[in-house]
């Protein structure tokens, strides 16, 4: 479970439930990936594999950041922090297993860690996630 769900966090004003939300989570994610791919970060990215790799508590989480860069929900720094490095550590473990065609967990030794070639790869996708996240333009979604 996320450290965010551990938290005890009131997060539950609007869940993402209907149309709209889901639209917007989806909006974020392919424009997210646009961006990767005009960076030239990765040549090709499926974002509708992407997409169909985030669970029900992605799509929450999610949800929740939209929410809270909209301005919808406040949030204390810390929180929203966490919520934005949730998001970043899925998207990049899934375009982790897009880019070497092989499953995450084929990724990690016997402590739970990444073998040095992937530990740097998510780094790099790590951050151009994060500015490109930052970068977005909720409102204007």
């Amino acid at each position: 479970m996320s450290e965010i769900m551990n938290r005890n966090i009131n997060l539950s004003l609007v869940k993402p439930n209907n149309t709209s939300s889901h639209n917007r989570i989806n909006l974020v994610v392919i424009r997210l990936c646009e961006l990767m791919e005009d960076k030239e970060v990765i040549s090709h990215i499926d974002s509708e594999k992407v997409l169909n790799r985030l669970d029900k508590n992605d799509h929450f989480i999610l949800h929740q950041y939209i929410q809270y860069r909209e301005g919808i929900i406040s949030l204390i720094p810390d929180d929203a922090n966490s919520l934005q490095m949730e998001i970043i550590s899925q998207v990049a473990e899934i375009l982790l297993e897009q880019e070497f065609v092989i499953p995450c967990d084929e990724m990690f030794d016997e402590d739970g860690h990444f073998y040095e070639k992937y530990q740097d790869r998510f780094n790099d996708l790590y951050d151009d996630l994060d500015e490109g996240l930052i970068s977005l333009d909720f409102k204007a979604l």
